[in-house]
């Protein structure tokens, strides 16, 4: 049968098409190389959890870009995001806590026992994008910071939100990675 890979169940994991290298590795990381990656365990419980009820994201409160945001920059392709403990934040405050009353089983079904590594896989989007981490109150802290430092006007201009900042996070991390010194960067923008 030519392209067994595209000829498969959706359960994947449940009825692999047949052994081999390439079916192996899938079955190791069916986040990263499951074709149809809707069905892989992460978008799978992100589908459930957060994307089933869109009516929760237009809020003011910023919960759903908060759970969006979380889940593709940090979240994705780690233990958390595979199990059945995710599920949707309303608040920070509320993914604190959870964090907090989570601690000895993050660290049970971790690599090494580090809970960092149940919530993040830090090389999801490839081995140069290795910064992701669950301490986004610096992240918080600068979109608060820029809100107000920004005027209307200038905020305007660019579109500013939560994910504006995000791109140009990324877009300076590009940057540095091509031998551009932070300082450099920092005064020319």
């Amino acid at each position: 049968m030519p392209f067994p890979f595209f000829h498969v169940s959706t359960d994947f994991a449940a009825e692999p098409p047949t052994t081999g290298k390439i079916i192996k590795k899938v079955l190791i990381e069916l986040d990263f190389f499951l074709p149809f990656r809707q069905h892989a365990p992460s978008l799978a419980n992100a589908r459930r959890e957060i994307y089933a009820d869109i009516s929760r994201f237009p809020g003011e409160d910023g919960a759903g870009f908060f759970n969006v945001l979380a889940f593709r920059g940090v979240f994705f392709g780690s233990p958390f995001a595979q199990s059945n403990r995710y599920q949707w934040f309303d608040t920070f405050t509320e993914w604190e806590r959870f964090r907090a009353e989570g601690l000895e089983v993050a660290k049970q079904h971790s690599k090494n026992g580090h809970e960092e590594t149940y919530y993040v896989k830090r090389n999801c989007y490839g081995q140069s994008q290795t910064d992701r981490s669950t301490k986004s109150k610096a992240f918080a802290s600068l979109d608060l910071a820029l809100r107000q430092e920004l005027t209307e006007e200038e905020k305007a201009a660019m579109n500013y939100n939560v994910i504006m900042l995000e791109h140009a996070l990324c877009k300076i991390k590009r940057l540095t990675a091509r031998g551009i010194v932070m300082k450099k960067i920092l005064q020319e923008i």
